[in-house]
This record gives structure tokens, sequence and C-alpha cells, in this order.
């Protein structure tokens, strides 16, 4: 400083900054030489007014000196006036409009973005351009160690510092500056997290530039760094993937740089898997941005301070990278709400536009008060799944073998493209670990079941489905019904969207069944071939579980069960469906009122439920006929006659049973009037005595099973009667 220390401060101006051009930065590095300039000239003044004002200006250090001179410090005194205001004014003002010239240029430099985010006051600004000094060079060390009149040179600025250089320029008003503050938003953005050193006030807070600002402000690509735990970069030049259909991303990225400039929520709601974050990567490739996907679930879990330190450095990223936030999977538990909409408001405090995705309509943590837009991101309809599985397979290694009907596959399993992309993945290494040139039907139908799997509470279990059409006898009626309801699910696609059915049917597009008989006859039976057949997972609903004493618990439980069950492609089977689908009777009393109520709750949802619904009951009669008329099928599984008793008896023995030469099954099918399940029964007990025994099944262990099975049914029966 020995050559400047030799000029007046009238002439710092003009020796900093001989002329004053008023043309455009030709680049960003001349922006910023220009700005450090003008911080050496503000801090050669200080240090030259300090040396006009008296020793004890300049030779003041940490350990106070004597107490005389101490003294001295306290005596009043008129300030002295700085006399070189005028001059430096014109060059900041100077250098403000080279850079609103070289904005207007179309050449957007780094520091300009950033004092256009930041808006600083003009102590804001002074600190601002000393800690972005303070990072490119260890010079200034000793010069702020000098100004702060400091033993020990610490390197950085501080708050104070800011303050004394920005009244070099103006006389300032009362009150610190909000970018200065420590918990203010703006700061933090700027900011290392520094608090003021304990027992020393805020003006000797140190300004540390954060890493991306000063990696931002000097040109360097920023990176997600330490988000990349939390959040994924989705780039504006890598292919978002195969298009979902709707809604049609340009028009949501239209919406979204409109919201940009009033300051908005745009909230993509929509089931799992359907194409929200693809569309959020389409927008961000519509308006040339990238797009940082933040995980909010995992944020969510994390504590309060951490989660706003990350949030913080997210809208840092979005900021100074030009890119749209989303906040991913914001669907936050109750407890969790609080913690989400703190979040929420946040970001939007920090950025002109939110991109938020959730599955449900309204999370419950948006924040009061802020504009908000939805846009539904809808599953692609069956009309459109066989292309997108067509398109999706092409990227697998394996291509689909030619025996798949994706028509067929549509009909039955209504998918995401996320589940799509998801189960081509798992269908194809499986195929690979075995070998296979191709994905077969079943690799990809058991990768689908997988993959829409889902949990349906304490209120449901799965069954296995292990039977076909020949373990199950029918009459020849009621089978002919059974296979129709099968072919219906198949072709429901066709029908739906090629015949133009899905205008007509806004709702009621599933399937249900009602299997009615006596006991024994074989509903269960039925519903596990049914199963079977469309490759479906059956699930058996308990209704003790469902059923509740307490007014509105049982719609409760229901609502659970169908919504969870919505898109899991999944059979829901009530057994002894007569207890939940009663008569609505005439109200007399407020339980009539209630019960009443749950019965037309339960004929919306079955309604409603785009699967397979199946209920079986012992009296048909107790149905509400309401109910009986929305019913897809109702299949009458009579009591077998003879001629299906004898069916029944000779397919019930596998072929490894030992069996007795001769056994008379159609003697038994014509005198024992059992059911399916009463000759499956009968058949299990003989077999149980053979082996006690050690020998073969005869006839008269049959005969015994067989009188055991009617005496159960109520008939009163002696053996020697099946003879």
């Amino acid at each position: 400083m020995s050559d400047e220390k030799r000029l007046a401060p009238e002439s710092l101006a003009a020796h900093y900054f001989p002329e004053l051009p008023e043309t455009a930065f030709g680049s960003a590095e001349e922006e910023r030489e220009a700005w450090l300039r003008f911080l050496d000239m503000l801090c050669a003044a200080m240090l030259l007014y300090k040396e006009e004002n008296g020793p004890e200006a300049a030779a003041f250090c940490s350990s106070l000196g004597a107490e005389r001179e101490l003294a001295a410090q306290l005596l009043p005194r008129r300030p002295a006036a700085f006399r070189c205001r005028a001059p430096f004014t014109a060059v900041l003002e100077g250098l403000l409009r080279r850079g609103e010239q070289t904005e207007a240029a179309g050449r957007s430099t780094p520091w300009e973005t950033l004092l256009g985010l930041i808006q600083p006051d003009l102590t804001g600004l002074i600190g601002l351009l000393a800690a972005f000094a303070a990072s490119c060079s260890r010079r200034y060390e000793r010069v702020f160690g000098a100004l702060q009149e400091q033993t020990q040179p610490m390197g950085l600025p501080t708050a104070g510092l800011a303050e004394d250089l920005a009244r070099l320029l103006s006389d300032l008003p009362g009150g610190a500056s909000p970018l200065l503050e420590p918990d203010s938003l703006t700061g933090s953005l700027v900011w290392l997290p520094a608090p003021a050193p304990s027992g020393f006030s805020r003006l000797c807070r140190p300004l540390s530039l954060h890493p991306r600002v000063y990696e931002y402000l000097t040109g360097a690509k920023g990176a997600p760094g330490a988000l990349e735990e939390y959040a994924e970069l989705l780039s504006p030049d890598a292919d978002p993937g195969e298009p979902i259909g709707k809604p049609d991303p340009e028009t949501v990225a239209g919406l979204a740089a409109r919201l940009a400039g009033e300051g908005a929520i745009l909230h993509l709601q929509g089931p799992a898997g359907c194409g929200r974050t693809f569309l959020a990567h389409c927008i961000g490739r519509r308006l040339g941005t990238p797009v940082l996907a933040v995980d909010a679930g995992l944020l969510l879990r994390l504590p309060p301070q951490q989660q706003r330190e990350i949030a913080i450095d997210a809208a840092r990223f979005c900021l100074l990278g030009n890119a749209l936030l989303l906040l991913r999977r914001l669907d936050a538990q109750r407890e969790d709400q609080a913690a989400a909409r703190a979040l929420l408001t946040l970001l939007h405090g920090c950025l002109p536009v939110v991109l938020v995705s959730s599955e449900a309509e309204n999370p419950g943590c948006f924040p009061a008060g802020v504009q908000r837009c939805t846009v539904a991101v809808e599953r692609p309809d069956r009309g459109q799944q066989p292309a997108l599985w067509a398109a999706l397979a092409a990227r697998q290694e394996l291509p689909l073998s030619p025996e798949i009907a994706l028509e067929d596959l549509c009909s039955r399993f209504d998918l995401t493209p996320g589940q799509i992309r998801s189960v081509l993945a798992d269908a194809s290494a499986r195929c690979a670990s075995e070998g296979l040139s191709a994905i077969g039907m079943r690799e990809l139908t058991d990768s689908v079941r997988a993959a829409s799997r889902t949990d349906l509470g304490e209120c449901a279990s799965r069954l296995s489905a292990p039977f076909t059409w020949d373990d199950l006898k029918l009459d020849p009626k009621a089978e002919q019904d059974l296979r129709r309801a099968c072919d219906r699910l198949r072709r429901r696609g066709t029908v739906n969207i090629a015949y133009g059915f899905d205008r007509k049917l806004p709702y009621g597009k599933g399937l249900s069944i009602l299997l009615y008989g006596p006991p024994g006859t074989g509903k269960t039976m039925a519903a596990q071939v049914v199963a079977n057949e469309l490759e479906l997972d059956l699930y058996r609903i308990d209704l003790a579980q469902i059923s509740s004493k307490y007014i509105g618990e049982t719609q409760k439980n229901l609502s659970g069960v169908f919504d969870n069950a919505r898109y899991s492609n999944a059979i829901l089977f009530f057994d002894e469906a007569d207890a939940l689908f009663a008569k609505r009777t005439d109200v007399s009393t407020s339980n009539d009122r209630y019960a009443n109520a749950e019965t037309a709750f339960l004929l919306q949802k079955v309604e409603e439920y785009p699967g397979v619904t199946i209920l079986a009951t012992n009296h048909t009669q107790n149905f509400d006929p309401a109910f009986r008329r929305r019913i897809t099928f109702q299949i009458n599984l009579v009591q077998p006659d003879a001629a299906l008793r004898l069916r029944l008896w000779q397919s019930v023995f596998p072929p490894e049973t030992p069996l007795e030469p001769g056994i008379e099954f159609d003697r038994l099918a014509e005198r024992a009037e059992l059911t399916g399940s009463g000759i499956k029964a009968a058949a299990v007990s003989a077999a149980y005595a053979a082996a006690a025994s050690g020998g073969v099944v005869t006839m008269a262990m049959i005969r015994r099973a067989a009188v055991e099975e009617l005496r159960k049914a109520g008939r009163l029966i002696e053996e020697y009667e099946l003879y």
C-alpha cells in the first residue's frame, strides 16, 4: 500500500479508475477485475482516513494500548468528513451502469445475476465483494487485518468492516443490512454458517462466502455435491424417456414459466409411477433448464436444522444454476406435515417457482396464502399402454416373445409407466439368468404381479390359487358363466378402447362376480380358479376386521382396503358377503340409518373398483336388490347331481393314492348326496385311515368317511344305506 499512502484521498478515484467507460463489460473476468479494483480503492481510502484522524485510529490494536490512549478515544469530537464521497459514488454508479448494459446486451454475467437475485443494499454489496476478494487472494488477509485493527489477521472481513467501507459512500440508515444478518434467508444463501464469536457483537461476525457461490462467481460449473444423497439432477440435454400422453408437457411448461413471474407452487399430482418426474423433466427441457429433484421423503426424516441446511443448499444450487426445483414424494404423514409446510415455506421464499409432486390431491402441507396450481398427471389409459409397453421393451437387452399379446396383457393389468419399466427390467434379468433369448409370458406375468403387489393391511390376506378348470367340477351352465367372466376381463381393452365404450362408462369398468349356492359347492375354489386363469393375486377380505360397532369405522376400513387395492391388479374376495351387503331397510332407528349408510357406501366402492371383485354367499336372498342389479355376473353353484358327484369322486383322489381295485364310485355318487367340499373331505379322511393302517384306501374306508360327512351336514344316515 506504499504507493497509495502517498496519494491524497481525493486522488484515489482517478488513480484506480482514470476513465469510466459507458460501454458494457467485455467479459465476466473484466467485470470481476473492475469490482475488485473498486474494493481496493475503498480499502486504501479507509487506511488513509485512519491516518488523517489521529494515530490512535491507525495504531489501535486488540490489546487496547495504554489507559491514556483509551481515554483519548472516548473523548467527544466531531467526526472528520470524508471528502471523496462524490467521486467514489460516481465510480460505483458507473460500474452498476456497465453491468446493466451487459445484461441488456444479452451477456449475463455471474456477478450481475447474483446481484439481481439477492438485491443487496449498499452494505450488503460491499460485504459480498469483500468476502469474494478474501476467497480470491491471500493478500487481503493483511489488508482486512489492518482495517479491522487486529494483531493477528484472520483473513476474513466482518460485518462491521462492510459497514465502515459503505460509510465512505453514503450515510447509512440505522439497523443492520439484511444480507449480513446471520439468520436472514437471503444471507443464508450466500454465507457459510458462521455465527459471531461468543461474547462479541454481530459486527464481529466473519463473512465467509459459501463455496457454491464462489464457484459460481468464478465461472466453475456447480455440481450437486452433498445434495446427491437426497437429490437427482435432471439435465435438459438428457432424454427423459417415453411420453406419457397426458398432460401435454408444452402446456405445463408454459404454465411453469408464467408462474415463475408470479411466485407460486406448481403441484404435479398423480399415482406413483405415472410420470410426475418425467413431466417435470420435460418442463425443464422446454425451458432449457435443469431440474433438481429432491426426495422430500428422505429429507423429512432428518432433524429440523439439517432439513433447513439441505433445503437452503438446494435453493442455492437452483438459483445459481438457473434450475427448477422439484420436491418429490411430498406425501407427508400427519406428524410430518408441519415440517413439510415449513420446508415448502422456506423454498417458496427463496425461489420464483417450486415444483411439488405427490400422490394425494391435497397433501395438507401447502403454506397458507401461497398461490398454487395443481396439474393432474393421469395414468395412461389401456389404449395407450400397448404402445408404451412396446416402446419401453425396445430398450431392454432381450426382446418380448412373439407369443405375448400386449392388448390382452393390458386388459388384465393396469400399470403406470414406472411400473412397466420396472417390470420389463425385472423380467429381462430373470430371463437372462435362465439363459432365455426372449422375455416369455410366464416371466413377464410373474414380474407384473410382483410389481403391483401391495399390502392391503390387516383386513385382507392373500390366498394361493393352485386350482385349474380340471379341478373345478361344476354344472355346464355355471362353468360357462365363469369362463365368460374371465373372457370379459381379457377383452375389456378391446371393448372400452377400440369399440369406444370408455366414453360411455365413466365408472363401473371393473368386473364383479356373485357366487351363490349351498355350502360346499365350490365357491372359494371357483374364485381360486378365476385367479389362476387370469394370473392375478387373490385377497380374501376378513369381515371380522372390516366390521366395527363404532359409527363410521366400517366405512373407514372398507375405504382403506379399496384404496390400497385400487392399483394392485388384485382380485378382492368377500366370503359370506351377505353379512356386509345386506338389504337396506326402512329407517325406524338410528341403527337402521347407519346400517343403510354402510351398505350404500359398499355399493359405491365396489362399483368404483377397476379390478375384479368376487362375492360368495349361501343366502342370496339377503342381498340388497340394488346391489344385485350392479353385479356383472351372478353364478349359481347348485348342489351337484349324481352325474356331477360321480365326476367329483373320480377326480378327487390324486394318482399317487393307493386305491383298492373296484371302488364303486357310481354307487357313492348315487347314494351319498354330498357337495364337492364334502366329497373332498371324505376322500382326505379315507386317505388318513389308509395311512394309519399301512394299507390302501378301501371302499369301506370311503363309505365310513362319507357317512361322517353326511352326518355333519345334518343327515341321519347309517353306513349300510350306502351299500
